[in-house]
């Protein structure tokens, strides 16, 4: 079960992301990972969420499609 503060990050990747995402809590800062074709690509997505969410910073990792589904959802079910 997702924290508040999670659902509320993923809402707004819902609304302004159409690729895969992955929203993970980390101490003091929240990782953000969203899947493109091109990870040089501007994504604009710092218009919608704040650098800093509930007194904690936002980080935002492009990474390339297949790379949520084969390294970070794969971590967290071993």
């Amino acid at each position: 079960m997702d924290s508040a503060e999670i659902s509320e990050l993923k809402s707004i990747l819902v609304d302004h992301w159409e690729n895969a995402f992955h929203v993970v809590e980390m101490g003091s800062q929240y990782q953000i990972y969203v899947e493109l074709e091109d990870t040089e690509e501007k994504i604009h997505l710092w218009d919608h969420i704040p650098m800093k969410f509930n007194k904690k910073y936002v980080l935002i990792f492009k990474v390339p499609t297949g790379y949520i589904d084969g390294f970070l959802r794969s971590k967290t079910k071993n």
